[in-house]
């Protein structure tokens, strides 16, 4: 038995069935290759390059340093150490490199783990 449509409701039909069935979702992993956190909830990041991390982990370190030397100037007599100022800063600057590699280093896995 043929089913009977009003007029509007035939052109409406007709006119899903031209444009085809509606698009697939998109690809997740595709999203994921060209931009980082891409999806309908959040918007899209571009990478950090190898310069800006680098001059985020020194100016990460530089604060700490000048925290560092005041810090250990000011509790170091609380544990009976007593060191010159420029000893002082020789640790905390010896320190400082080495916590410029490390964020350096878990800056860049980060961005490679995406």
């Amino acid at each position: 038995m043929a089913q009977l449509y009003s007029e509007a409701e035939w052109r409406a039909r007709m006119a899903a069935e031209a444009a085809g069935p509606p698009p697939p979702p998109p690809d997740r992993m595709w999203m994921r290759e060209t931009a980082i956190g891409c999806g309908p909830d959040k918007p899209a990041r571009k990478r950090q390059s190898r310069r800006k991390s680098l001059a985020e982990a020194i100016a990460s370190s530089l604060i700490g340093f000048g925290i560092s030397v005041a810090v250990q100037a000011y509790i170091f007599p609380f544990f009976g150490v007593h060191v010159a100022l420029s000893t002082n800063i020789a640790l905390v600057l010896i320190f400082t490199v080495v916590s410029i590699v490390r964020s350096y280093c878990v800056r860049r896995f980060f961005e490679w783990i995406g």
